[in-house]
């Protein structure tokens, strides 16, 4: 049985694709899907847009997380059978989420989420020294997400290779 921690950076790029028409006001903002009677009856200048969003959303984290294994080993390579926390420290995000209305709503924002996931899965690691050597994991995370307007929680398989210390 084995614990372990450190720090994990994740990176998620999804498209975003809306193709769409919504009236909106002198400054471009939205104002509703059609151009009601009451909407039309206050004297304001109103447009009709149409308009075609295609863009990668892109999303980062800054993870700690913490590992109980049970290993087998053969030599220099070890093989592990793991469950995991993960505590999210940061967090940007930057692109497009559907609003209230169902029309797009630009977000960009970075700073400190806190947050905790869970998942589990296998690794395989090769000792290069003593202290060193390469792991690469293949697993399941069960993570939160938040926008401004919407938190959900969001089912990741992850593959990631890289260096490990022992201390």
């Amino acid at each position: 049985m084995r614990v372990s921690a450190g720090v994990s950076y994740r990176r998620q790029v999804q498209l975003f694709r809306w193709h769409g028409t919504y009236i909106s006001d002198a400054n471009g903002d939205y104002v509703s899907d059609a151009l009601s009677p009451s909407v039309a009856a206050n004297g304001d200048l109103f447009f009709t847009r149409e308009r075609e969003i295609v863009k990668y959303n892109k999303h980062n984290q800054i993870h700690l997380p913490v590992h109980i294994s049970y290993e087998l080993s053969h030599g220099r390579i070890e093989t592990r059978i793991f469950g995991s926390l993960r505590f999210s420290l940061l967090e940007s995000r930057q692109g497009y989420v559907l609003g209230q209305d169902r029309v797009p709503v630009p977000i960009e924002r970075a700073g400190v989420r806190a947050g905790i996931g869970y998942g589990g899965g296998v690794d395989i690691s090769y000792d290069l020294s003593q202290k060193w050597g390469l792991v690469s994991r293949l697993g399941y995370v069960q993570m939160p997400f938040r926008d401004d307007l919407v938190e959900w929680q969001e089912g990741v398989p992850e593959l990631s290779v890289g260096v490990f210390t022992r201390l």
